[in-house]
């Protein structure tokens, strides 16, 4: 990554004179480098640089200011031009770099009769390296040596649900504690591809994905293996919610969205309460059939033959934010299961992912477990006529282990996301394991090791024949 400051490669006197004679800012190289975090590991750095310098040349290091986008070309070409706020490291040819300089930029700067005849720019960010995937916890009515999934065996198949941030919502005032480098999409996106590519999930459900990434950056990464569904949110939000499955486990069958702001339509003569409803959120329900190890001849064979093939229900969503609409996201949840009980039976293989921005104890986590209400809550009279039942039997992936923290910031730790599933369909063989307390740098994320200030979450199945 140390790249020549010219393409000179001669060190004679002569030469040197008329170096000196040209002397003139070249062009700035910038290197994006990276030190590891996890360690206090010093690197050097030695930029190569021709002619050989000799005594009439002189090497300068300094630290500038915290960059916010290394990948920046407006930021390069400001730090370029800057001639103020440089702090002088060195004079040696070779730095070596220190903990400090942490998401700091370095100029490395040569001179020659104090004038400036080269330069070159580094970025000191942290080295995600490869990323470590966090191990699988097995089922209860697992056996510990069964494996999480076997990408081979047409029954078993892994899910993940992860709300990744968008880049419209990643700024440093929702932020303050991660550094602005850590924030920017371009750093972002790299380390979430990262956690698909180890987890490599036959169906992935992504909340808060922007219609632009979606197309120029996920669907380019992802299309080799997967085919997908998109729905973008109403009217000026940018986001969306994806839903990408493996298409050497399934064929695709159907899909359809649900567009939340129809609610409204149910409390027209009440224009205020109508107006609760007029969130953008939306969902979408996709319709997967499972493909066999066997030619599609005998599959043909097997259909006449008047078995029922092994079908299922995907459900990506991601329910209003807000914690003072309760009853918003009850109505929401509940549009979702109605619309799939129009669609599939009692007895059909459904899982239901997604950012349901409720907890545990909340009604609409009683409502998808039980399948009804008990008691609405102080405040939720007016919704006293209207029936909340449903008679799918769902379970939480993680209900065994304890749902987990799936939102970390400053402000707020708590589960929010859901892998719901049909046991009477499916046979949860294990999850990802919790994200382990102190893995979060000044009680939230995202920062350096995690690109969202949520954590992905993953269940293995198996279907029950």
């Amino acid at each position: 990554i140390l790249m020549g400051l010219n393409n000179s490669k001669t060190t004679t006197e002569s030469q040197e004179a008329e170096a000196k004679e040209k002397a003139e800012i070249k062009p700035t190289k910038v290197v994006i480098f990276r030190l590891f975090r996890q360690v206090p590991v010093s690197c050097s750095l030695s930029p190569s640089f021709s002619p050989v310098l000799s005594t009439e040349f002189k090497t300068l290091w300094f630290r500038g200011p915290l960059f916010v986008d290394p990948y920046s070309k407006t930021e390069v070409q400001k730090l370029s031009s800057m001639t103020d706020g440089w702090t002088l490291l060195s004079k040696e040819r070779t730095y070596k770099t220190v903990p400090e300089d942490l998401g700091f930029a370095l100029k490395y700067q040569v001179e020659y009769s104090d004038q400036v005849v080269g330069s070159k720019i580094f970025f000191v960010i942290p080295d995600q390296g490869k990323y470590v995937p966090r191990k699988f916890i097995p089922s209860k009515s697992t056996h510990s040596e069964t494996p999480p999934t076997n990408p081979t065996n047409p029954d078993t198949f892994s899910v993940m649900t992860y709300n990744i941030l968008a880049e419209c919502y990643a700024d440093a005032y929702t932020f303050p504690y991660c550094p602005e480098y850590a924030l920017t999409w371009n750093f972002r996106k790299q380390a979430i591809i990262d956690r698909i590519y180890s987890y490599r999930p036959d169906i992935l459900c992504m909340q808060e994905v922007q219609q632009s990434e979606h197309d120029n950056f996920f669907v380019p990464n992802l299309k080799e293996k997967y085919s997908f569904a998109y729905k973008k949110r109403s009217h000026f939000k940018d986001d969306g919610c994806s839903i990408f499955w493996n298409n050497e486990k399934f064929r695709y069958l159907s899909h359809f969205t649900i567009d939340f702001n129809d609610i409204s339509k149910t409390f027209q003569k009440t224009p205020d309460l109508a107006a609760r409803f007029q969130t953008n959120n939306i969902a979408i329900i996709l319709h997967l059939e499972k493909k066999s190890e066997k030619s599609e001849k005998n599959e043909k064979n097997e259909k006449n033959s008047g078995k029922k093939p092994e079908r299922l229900y995907v459900v990506n969503t991601h329910l209003f934010w807000n914690p003072e609409y309760s009853d918003v996201k009850l109505m929401q949840a509940r549009d979702i299961l109605l619309r799939l009980m129009e669609v599939a039976s009692d007895s059909d293989t459904i899982v239901i992912c997604g950012d349901f921005n409720s907890m545990p104890s909340s009604l609409v986590y009683e409502f998808f477990r039980f399948g009804r209400i008990k008691k609405l809550e102080a405040g939720l009279e007016y919704y006293c006529g209207i029936e909340f039942k449903h008679s799918l039997n769902l379970r939480s992936a993680y209900e065994e282990l304890g749902d987990p923290i799936s939102n970390i910031t400053v402000s707020f730790k708590g589960c929010l996301d859901y892998i719901w599933y049909t046991p009477g369909s499916l046979k949860l063989i294990s999850v990802l394991e919790n994200l382990k307390e102190g893995l979060h740098n000044d009680g939230g994320i995202p920062n350096q090791d995690h690109p969202s200030d949520h954590v992905e979450l993953v269940a293995n199945f198996q279907f029950i024949s």
